[in-house]
């Protein structure tokens, strides 16, 4: 009886190819619609991007736009500008010290870097993916940028950061496979020079003329605005 069921079903198979119906070349011919799909959307986000980066050249002068995946949340990216007339920006947003960040952005005239907690709170700032102000700081030197503003303050320090001095510690900032490569690159950047450094508030707009001078209101900044915690912190993401 078992030998019947195998030659009926292998009958059935057979007239089922005869007459065209074959399932596994349907399965083929799916996955090859599903693949012809998926790159008409590639296609069209391409197309999409250039368009963007037309857009950008024309209204505002940008001649390229990068972006590079940083360790935060699902598809988190930092971003590097550079304009026509010349001037790099770089900007991290919510981001862990990235060393394919600090490549991409390098020479930037401008970095713009996330400082949400300050060295105390070290081990929130691994477990929320987020740097503190000496990360950023360092983050900076490998990127050779021109100029530093922090931002993204936590929400326990009400106006700006509290002292970060000198660079954060070098060893294991950056993912183990950059780590070699970093340290190599680091050897002829100033380590403890900060006074490139600034501090950025919400809604604040910045000249490129006075980002000489912005670093020197820091302590003043701090004098005004004493860092007291504040209740439980809200950038969490």
């Amino acid at each position: 009886p078992h030998t019947d069921k195998v030659s009926s079903s292998s009958s059935s198979s057979s007239r089922a190819i005869e007459g065209g119906v074959d399932p596994n070349g349907k399965k083929k011919m799916m996955r090859l619609r599903r693949q012809q799909h998926q790159e008409q959307l590639v296609k069209a986000h391409l197309l999409d991007l250039a368009g963007v980066a037309k857009h950008l050249r024309r209204s505002a002068g940008i001649s390229l736009l990068k972006t590079v995946a940083v360790r935060h949340c699902k598809d988190a990216w930092a971003v590097v500008l550079e304009h026509e007339r010349g001037w790099k920006i770089a900007y991290s947003g919510d981001c862990r010290p990235c060393w394919n960040f600090a490549r991409a952005g390098r020479g930037a005239h401008v970095l713009i870097h996330e400082a949400t907690f300050d060295e105390s709170k070290m081990e929130e700032a691994v477990s929320r993916k987020h740097s503190t102000a000496s990360e950023a700081i360092h983050v900076a030197r490998q990127m050779r940028a021109d100029r530093l503003l922090l931002t993204h303050f936590s929400q326990r320090y009400p106006k700006i950061p509290g002292e970060y001095g000198g660079a954060a510690n070098d060893d294991g900032m950056f993912d183990d496979e950059e780590e070699e490569e970093a340290e190599e690159d680091i050897d002829d950047v100033k380590r403890n020079d900060d006074s490139n450094v600034g501090i950025a508030f919400d809604c604040m707009a910045v000249r490129f003329t006075d980002l000489e001078w912005l670093p020197q209101l820091t302590t003043p900044f701090r004098w005004l605005f004493p860092n007291e915690e504040a209740g439980e912190d809200e950038h969490g993401g």
